[in-house]
Order: structure tokens, then sequence, then C-alpha cells
């Protein structure tokens, strides 16, 4: 088991870490390379410190295998055994308003090969007199220039396996085999037996792979946002919180329902909730925050590790905390996500600011049934009866099994779409086949076989049945290998044989031609296909005497971006008065103009002076923001000093 000692430099070592690879993302994202590898450890590395931090009920062992965890995809080679933590310096990021790079033009084409001088001129006649010997062969022409090198082309990305094709259709049956040759006359034979069977059948053509997914997250919430409310309590006994004021964003199968203090789960599968919370009340009152589960209406039970206290000062103090947990649904059970309070008198609640956000967390679709075996060829026919002469030979096997093919990709699924296709002349033998890119089926149980939200699947109707053939479109695939190199270009043919000069003198070889021009400079290739990607920021040192906001670390993205991001905060606060300390997240379009993420904003209270205290602070925000910006601003509630050190801010974007 580790020391004390090491546990706190492994844990250091890996937040700088975390600093490191954000930096090192948004150098390259500026250069334009492509950089999963490093997201997807940064986002790794996250999740095994987050579990680390908030596993209060974890065994010795499960911790040391999270540490080994964390050495691991940190890269830590050293930590001290007895000795103090060294902390060094880290990289500084710029944080004004850097301009976009500019898109580097593809290299021109070659230019072309300049011509082959001309011939050398023909001599001229000589005298009359006797006839000569034949004239020597004319100089062959020069060889052409190479041709220019094959430009190299893009590595594809690779696709995930697409799911098992339906059953190819019955091969026809073999082909008779011809009638044996007639033996010499013999004694008459007895009758013919009959013929062999034929082999079975080849197993239909395996269909072809999946397209990219188009699947999102689930996700749901319900808040408050400056809430003047006062739920009294009863002394040491739990209670529902029942001061949410709104509903938030949500998904299908999340439901948010401020109304009845609670967050309803459909779908069984895991997710993250998230609980934080801004608030005041009696002096001097201890508070205890957890999150339930009433699962199947059996009534609410505390969620393990969903479970913090808090304790109010003496002088008015407005208390901040927060909470993160993994839950699990059963299949075919429902649940109700609570938030409960707990006080140690009978003190009165007041919730300020607060959340309550349930994320689902994807997990990999089945795999595709296995296609069935192809069915068996027919039987050759009986050969004829001869005399003494061998029976015919049996009939080649089948032709393959018609391979899945969709014949109309990525339509859009309506009730009008549904009535055409009931109108066309299909078959069992040759069905209508489609993939289905939207769904906007405003009733999505007609037709019944095909009930439910078919994007990403396949359909096929055979003019009698409708068939849900399953997920079509999958995630999108890990990058792909380089490709290998062009091939060189193919040499230039040979110059023509010059013409045979007449009797006489041999002409002089003609001067080479001049260089061509350079040819022109190829147009700009388009833009590479987004990807996920995280960009972060990080300042080792700043002091902020005021009480107005002010933005400390603001990343990035190049471009304007429509997808929802995970935040991460990290610091170290030292106030000089033991004041509070507000936090909030903001995005922007063009880098001048600021708006603030809904609920997004936290209070942090200082306890002590001139000492370091730590803050961790993520959420995630599933809206669509349209925004390139993203920053962390921070203020001090008293206008006197506070030191803000090792700060490290990134963003995730799903």
């Amino acid at each position: 088991m580790y020391t004390p000692d090491q546990i706190d430099s492994i844990l250091y070592q890996s937040y700088v870490k975390i600093g490191d690879i954000a930096v090192e993302v948004t150098d390259l994202k500026n250069k334009g390379v492509r950089c999963e590898c490093l997201y997807e450890q940064g986002n790794c590395l996250i999740n095994y410190m987050s579990a680390y931090e908030k596993g209060k009920n974890l065994t010795d062992k499960q911790k040391e295998a999270l540490l080994n965890c964390i050495i691991k995809v940190s890269e830590i080679r050293d930590y001290p055994s007895a000795a103090p933590l060294l902390f060094v310096n880290r990289p500084t990021i710029n944080v004004g308003q850097i301009g976009p790079k500019g898109i580097q033009g593809e290299t021109g084409a070659q230019g072309v090969t300049g011509d082959d001088g001309a011939d050398g001129g023909t001599g001229g006649t000589g005298p009359q007199g006797p006839v000569g010997d034949e004239g020597d062969q004319g100089l062959t022409g020069a060889q052409g220039g190479t041709g220019g090198q094959g430009i190299q082309g893009d590595a594809g990305d690779q696709g995930i396996q697409g799911t098992q094709g339906i059953d190819g259709p019955q091969g026809p049956d073999g082909v008779t085999g011809p009638t044996g040759v007639t033996g010499d006359q013999g004694p008459t034979g007895g009758d013919g037996g009959d013929g062999a069977a034929g082999p079975t059948g080849p197993t239909g053509a395996t269909g072809p792979a999946g397209a990219d997914g188009t699947g999102a997250p689930a996700y749901g919430q319900i808040y408050t946002h400056e809430g003047v409310g006062t739920q009294a309590v009863v002394d040491g006994v739990p209670e529902l919180m029942t001061q949410w004021e709104s509903d938030g964003i949500s998904s299908s199968g999340i439901s948010p329902d401020q109304a009845n203090n609670k967050i309803s789960l459909t779908e069984a599968g895991t997710y993250l909730i998230t609980i934080d919370a801004s608030f005041s009340g009696t002096n001097s009152s201890n508070w205890i925050i957890s999150a339930r589960s009433n699962v199947d209406g059996g009534g609410a039970a505390e969620i393990l590790g969903a479970h913090i206290e808090r304790k109010l000062g003496t002088g008015g103090d407005t208390g901040a905390t927060s909470l993160s947990v993994l839950y699990t649904l059963d299949e075919g059970s429902t649940a109700e996500i609570e938030t409960w309070i707990e006080g140690d008198g009978a003190n009165n609640f007041v919730l300020t600011f607060g959340g309550m956000s349930v994320v689902a967390l994807g997990a990999q679709g089945p795999t595709g049934p296995t296609g069935a075996t192809g069915p068996a060829g027919g039987t050759g026919a009986t050969g004829g009866t001869g005399g003494t002469g061998p029976t015919g030979a049996t009939g080649p096997a089948g032709a393959l099994g018609k391979a899945f093919v969709v014949g109309d990709p990525d339509i859009t699924l309506t009730a009008a779409k549904v009535t055409i296709i009931l109108g066309g002349s299909y078959t069992p033998e040759a069905p209508y086949v489609a993939s289905v890119f939207f769904d906007n089926r405003a009733d999505k149980t007609s037709p019944p076989a095909i009930t439910g939200d078919m994007t990403g699947h396949t359909i096929q109707y055979n003019g009698t049945d409708w068939f849900d053939n399953g997920i079509w479109r999958g995630p999108q695939g890990i990058q792909g290998v380089a490709g290998p190199d062009g091939d060189d270009g193919a040499i230039g043919p040979g110059g023509s044989t010059g013409a045979t000069g007449s009797t006489g003198s041999q002409g002089i070889q003609g001067i080479k031609g001049d260089q061509g021009d350079e040819g022109p400079t190829g147009p700009t290739g388009p833009s590479g296909a987004q990807v996920n990607y995280a960009q972060g920021g990080y300042r080792n040192s700043v002091w902020k005497p005021t009480t107005s906001y002010q933005r400390i670390i603001v990343v990035d993205f190049g471009s304007l971006n429509f997808f929802g991001h995970l935040f991460f905060f990290n610091s170290q606060l030292i106030s000089h008065d033991n004041a509070s300390t507000n936090i909030k997240f903001q995005y922007s379009t063009n880098g001048s103009s600021w708006t603030d993420i809904p609920n997004s904003g936290i209070v942090f209270g200082n306890t002590h002076t001139n000492r370091p205290e730590q803050v961790v602070h993520q959420f995630y925000d599933g809206a669509s923001r349209n925004a390139r910006y993203y920053a962390v601003a921070i203020r001090n509630v008293a206008s006197t000093s506070l030191w803000y050190q090792y700060s490290q801010f990134s963003v995730f974007r799903q």
C-alpha cells in the first residue's frame, strides 16, 4: 500500500498531467493535427481521479488498484517514500484573443515536361555520282521525362463492423448433369440406380459494413436559480428536498419533474448523477445532503456513495457542496432520483443556487445475429438407363445466394414515404430495403411492425409485411492506419524514332527544348471531418483583489460548434480574509461578448486564512451553444487579496 506522501505526490503529478494534456491538445489543434488518443488519455485520467476522490467506501485494495491505474495513465516514473513534494512551475497559457490559423493550401501540381527537341534537318543532296551505300539509321528521339509523383490518398476512417446481413434467397437448383455416353452394345444390364444427391449450396454472402453512428447521450435536469424559499426540518429526520424551481433541458428516456422534486428513469443502463447546492440556513447548523432512488415504487433508498455533509458558520454563512455518483438501473425496472436533506436540529434550509442532473452513459450495442446457412442445392437428375455405360456425372452446386443490398439508402422516414412504399410492387424475392437517416413520423407506431424511432436502422417491406432489420448505422470508427505511399508515376513514353536520312551526310542533332512552365497551384482542399477533442488552459499563479468577475482562463476551439460539452476545473485557492469565492463558466461566439452558461455557477466557502484549499468542479452542458470560446470566471466576495494557484480548465466536446 502507498504511504500518504506517495499518494499526495501521485495525485499532484496526475493533476499536472491533465494540464499538460490540455496544453498539448490545444497546440496540436491549432496546427491542424488530429489528437483523439490524447483526448481519450485525458478523459480516462479524469474518470480515474474522480473515482478515487469520491471513493469513501472503497477498500484499501480497491484504492491501491485505482492508484496503479492513475500511475500508468499519467506515466508517472517516480514518487517519494517520505520526502516532501517537489512543486515545479508549469507552462502558462496565453488567454488573449488568438486569431484562427489559416488553412494551408495544397502543393501545386508538377509542371508539364518540356517537349523533345526537334529532329535534325536533312542534309543537303550531294553531287550526282554513283549510287552510295544505304544511309545510317536516324538517331532515336530523346526519352520522355518521368511522370510526376502520384498524390497520396488520405487514409479512410475505420468503420465498425456492420450488423449481420439477412439470409440470402435460396440459390437455384444445380444444372442437370449431361447424360453419359452410350457404351458398346453388351448384355442387357439391370435397371440403373438413383443418381447421387447434389452437394449443399454455399452460405449467403455477408452483408456490407454498417455506416457511421449518429447517436447522442440522454440527459435531464431540475434546478433552482436565486431561490428564497425556506424548508423547515425536524432534528435528525431525513426529508425530501422540495426547493427545486424549474425543469432543465432533457432528452428521451430521462424525465425531469420539478413539481414532484424528482427525475424519472425508464431505460436500463448506467447513469452519472450530479447534485450541487449553494445554500444558507440556521447559524452553526450541520447538514447532510444525499441522493436517493425509488425503484419500481418500493420507497426511496439512499444510493451508496451519494452522501455528503456541510456545516454552516456562525455569521450568516453560505455553504456550497456537490456530489457525483454512478448508478445502475436493471432491465425492466424504473426509478425516481431524489435529493434528501437532514439537519442536526429544528433548523431552516434555504437553497439559493443548485441543480440535480442525470446523464446516461452509452453502452455498446448487442452483436447482430449470425446469418442462417444457405439452403441445400437440388438433387441432380437420375442418369439415363444404358447398357454397361457409366452413370452420368452429378450436376454442379447452385449459384451463391443474393447479397444483402440497401436499395434506398439514408432516407427520411415520414407517413408520406410509408404510403409511397405501400404503393410499390414488392415481393419476398425482391423486397424494398432502406436505411433510415432520420425518422420524422409523427406516429411512430405505424406501421406496427416498425414501432419506435427507426433512426439508424434498416427496414424492409416484402409487399405484405414490414421488418426492422436492426441497427445499421453505428458509432464512428477509430482512426484508420496511414495508407501506403503512392506508386511512382509511370515512365513517359520514348521519343519517336527519327526519320531515315536521305543519301548524304548525317544531319546534326536538334537542340533540347526549353523547360516547361510550372503548373498552377492546385485549389485548397475541403476541411477535414470534425472529431471529438478537448481544449484546455493552465495558469500557474494569479492574484485577483477585485469583487468583479474576471476570466482567468479562456480556451478557443478555432471555429463555431453545436455540441454538448463536459467542463472540468481544478485550482488551489488562497484567501487572505477567509471570504467566499464565486466561480462560473461562460461562452462566446466572437471572444468579446460573453454569456453565462445556465446553472454552472458555484460558491466555494473558504474556511482558512492564508492556506491553500483545493476546489474541483465538473459538470455537463448538453445544450448546443453555437460558440467558439469558453472561459472560467472567478471573483472574491471581499475586496482583499485572493490567489489562484495551479489552475487548470479543460473542455471536452461530446
